[in-house]
């Protein structure tokens, strides 16, 4: 599905109004799709990445880089913009600017020079009346200010920076949050790091032209170790890496047309496995963002993308808003950034031309379709008991059939679960109408029920005595009886209820008596019995 949302800018700086699937989706699971919650307006063209922040109130606010600095949105309950904090515009870098926050605080850093250069921390905790900008600090403590991204182990209180694409991943301890401070580099320094995920003292880097990507232990931030590297073949500019939540499995991206956003198995660093690869119709992905079920991607002129991995090995796409919609092409406009982690479900997007986009998922499963009852005929009579019911089969995980003397369906004589669209009559009683329905079950929920329909039960009338059929009541009948009970012969025909002499429901002794007591001693007669056709 792709979407495009036609919205309207009402003021620059202002609030605006509010490749086909990879594998087909399975009838009967759940199905995603983004809803628009809102946007704004940057000055055009410069927009860059994005992040999120949520208050201890629970207000949620996005952090987007633009030309002049960070643009701070409120994103609950409206889109409406609080503040901007300055940044460094000098060089041709000043719009290349990234986000992460850590407390109540954000951290932002850029390719540009100039004032404001460095790692700038910005204070969240006054919002929503406004965010204070603390200072900007040196990237390496020394001479570096610059940096092109920034990944925070929000569990363990480090930053690690980018400084340019020449140089090593530099490590800033954020033990006083409002100063950081330097502590080591590690990685290589031969223009082959380019962005990083950090989590509890673990680092996921994407090494960009190196075609590869590595995963590095910094429990010992003086000694990192590297526990895995990874070569991709045929690679384009590694660009980003995100591991899933239980880290068992991580997402990468190549920012080089024509190649895909591939996902990982990397439970076992000794044998990692490439298990599936996809790509938008742009051709061009920028940054894949693992969220519980989910990639979250910027995905250029394709727009922001949401695909279902609940099945690692199979993503599907589900749902793409096309902020780009002049053109469909691998080239660098449209979406820069995505950010899924929002307390409240809302996604933000940022594109290049400097538009904020916030999105909802919203998820909607269909159940099965209601089937519609074949066999018996509504209002049937004399029903047999080897006779099927039967219905349409609706795509269904399985069926639930009742079955009941009620038209209310209120004392039920039958309420199961079966696989099949048939089910074979039980034991019911004679001459009764039964009604019955059937609803269909699968992954998403139970359907409405079916139009009830309704039968009869027949019978016939056995005549009780004439165990073997000969027209008339004898001595032979009682030997025939005899050898039924208790010596397992032939039953009595031309149903078994023929030996139900006494009608008492059952053949048993009971009937020998009673039948020799008919036929020796003149007793009672033989009883009716009535039997399903």
């Amino acid at each position: 599905m792709i979407r495009v949302f036609r919205i309207s800018a009402l003021a620059l700086f202002g609030v605006t109004a509010g490749t086909a699937r990879l594998e087909p989706v399975v009838a009967g699971s759940a199905s995603y799709s983004f809803g628009f919650a809102g946007a704004w307006d940057f000055p055009a063209g410069t927009g860059s990445d994005v992040w999120g922040w949520t208050a201890p109130d629970g207000t949620e606010y996005a952090l987007m880089g633009y030309r002049n600095g960070i643009g701070i949105v409120r994103t609950t309950p409206t889109v409406t913009m609080v503040d901007t904090i300055p940044g460094p515009v000098g060089s041709n870098g000043y719009i290349w600017r990234d986000i992460k926050t850590y407390q109540h605080y954000a951290y932002a850093v850029s390719e540009a020079t100039g004032t404001y250069s460095g790692i700038s921390v910005i204070d969240l905790s006054y919002l929503p009346d406004s965010a204070h900008y603390i200072g900007s600090f040196s990237t390496n403590g020394g001479t570096g200010f610059t940096s092109h991204n920034i990944s925070i182990d929000t569990v363990k209180g480090f930053a690690y920076l980018e400084g340019t694409s020449a140089e090593q991943i530099r490590i800033m301890s954020l033990a006083n949050p409002e100063s950081p401070t330097f502590v080591n580099s590690f990685g290589t320094s031969t223009g082959q790091i380019h962005d990083m995920y950090a989590y509890n003292d673990t680092v996921w880097v994407a090494e960009g032209s190196a075609g590869t990507w590595s995963i590095w232990d910094l429990s010992n931030k003086l000694a990192p170790q590297m526990l895995v590297r990874i070569g991709i073949p045929a690679a384009g500019y590694v660009h980003n890496i995100w591991p899933s939540e239980d880290h068992q499995y991580c997402v990468t991206t190549e920012e080089t047309a024509n190649k895909t956003i591939k996902v990982w198995d990397i439970s076992d660093y000794g044998n990692i496995q490439l298990l599936n690869e996809y790509l938008a119709p742009s051709h061009l992905a920028h940054n894949a963002h693992w969220f519980g079920n989910f990639h979250v991607n910027s995905h250029y002129e394709s727009g922001i993308q949401l695909v279902d991995v609940s099945d690692p090995a199979n993503p599907v796409e589900m749902d793409r808003v096309d902020t780009y919609p002049a053109s469909e092409a691998a080239a660098f406009n449209g979406c820069w950034g995505a950010y899924p982690f929002t307390k409240n479900g809302q996604v933000y997007g940022s594109t290049i031309e400097g538009r904020l986009w916030v999105l909802t998922i919203v998820s909607s499963c269909p159940t099965a379709g209601v089937p519609s009852l074949v066999e018996p005929a509504n209002g049937a009579t004399k029903v047999d008991a080897g006779a099927l019911l039967s219905w349409t089969d609706a795509i269904a995980d399985s069926y639930r059939v009742q079955i009941d003397d009620d038209p209310a369906f209120g004392s039920l004589e039958l309420d199961t679960n079966l696989s099949f669209t048939s089910l074979e009559l039980p034991g019911l009683a004679y001459t009764t109408t039964y009604y019955w329905r059937v609803a269909s079950i699968n992954g998403c929920g139970t359907s409405a029920w079916s139009s009830a329909r309704n039968f009869t039960t027949g019978c016939i009338v056995a005549v009780t005595g004439d165990v073997n059929t000969t027209g008339s009541i004898t001595a032979a009948d009682i030997i025939a009886l005899v050898t039924y009970v208790f010596k397992s012969g032939p039953a009595p025909l031309p149903v078994p209820e023929a030996g139900d002499v006494n009608c008492s429901g059952s053949v048993s002794s009971e009937d020998i008596i009673y039948l020799v007591n008919h036929i020796l001693k003149s007793g009672p007669v033989p009883c009716d019995a009535c039997s399903l056709l």
